[in-house]
């Protein structure tokens, strides 16, 4: 069973992070940390959150997924 609802909560944090972290590869290693956190939590909608942040996506690719 996944967690459909981790998009929407990972969505606000691509938001907020690209606001407040200006450095990519910072942003990259709270997506990685995040990735392995929600995906312990059945989360496996992580491509609907592509395509906002490219470090998010750089992250999700290194975490095995796109």
């Amino acid at each position: 069973m996944g967690w459909a609802a981790g998009s929407i909560v990972m969505d606000r944090v691509i938001a907020a992070l690209q606001i407040t972290v200006p450095d990519a590869g910072t942003r990259k290693a709270i997506y990685a940390a995040l990735i392995v956190e929600f995906r312990d939590m059945d989360w496996d909608t992580e491509n609907e959150c592509t395509d906002q942040d490219t470090a998010f996506d750089d992250a999700l690719r290194e975490c095995g997924e796109i």
